[in-house]
């Protein structure tokens, strides 16, 4: 495989967001294959490559593993191009945060995958607040694809190393699904 995906920037955000990747990526794979893995090693603000190997001279921005095979995300020349409107707090108005759980229902106007990582989001902005540069989705580890259907996500912090990473679990209408990876850095 070898594919340009052409990317549009989510809300006032000067990079590509990693549930965009996820979303225009899951578009791209046959009908039984699932993203299982996917993880960002740098931030970008350009469209990028699909490819099924990279290249010495590529600029690799992430990797994706399937049920199927392992792909990775290589950066082009061309930057994103347009914006889409994308209103993150009120997709987590009614989220509801207690100690180190954040759970609420699936707003269907957005994806899962952008419930979930808005979620972790605010839950990371709970319990550590004050961090040297944002939190920012890193990567995603999943045990079975997702649900077509779902009704109440709930993500728990399992492991953090405070202002710096959190691992997270991802549980949907009481079924555990996997992990999602947050860490600070500046986009």
């Amino acid at each position: 495989m070898n594919t340009l995906i052409r990317f549009q920037f989510k809300g006032g955000r000067t990079y590509v967001h990693g549930s965009d990747f996820f979303n225009k990526v899951s578009t791209l794979l046959s009908e039984d294959e699932y993203i299982k893995d996917i993880s960002f090693r740098q931030v970008t603000d350009k469209n990028c490559f699909l490819k099924s190997n990279a290249e010495d001279t590529d600029k690799m921005r992430g990797i994706v593993k399937t049920n199927l095979q392992q792909y990775v995300l290589v950066e082009s020349e061309i930057t994103a191009n347009g914006r889409y409107e994308f209103d993150e707090d009120a997709l987590v108005k009614d989220a509801r945060v207690k100690s180190n759980i954040i759970a609420m229902e699936m707003q269907d106007n957005y994806s899962l995958i952008e419930n979930i990582i808005a979620m972790t989001k605010k839950l990371n902005y709970s319990v550590n607040p004050d961090v040297n540069g944002k939190w920012l989705f890193g990567q995603l580890k999943l045990d079975q694809p997702f649900p077509d259907q779902q009704d109440v996500i709930q993500i728990e912090s399992t492991r953090r190393i405070p202002k710096r990473f959190s691992e997270n679990t991802i549980t949907i209408d009481g079924n555990h699904y996997g992990t999602i990876i947050f860490i600070v850095g500046k986009p």
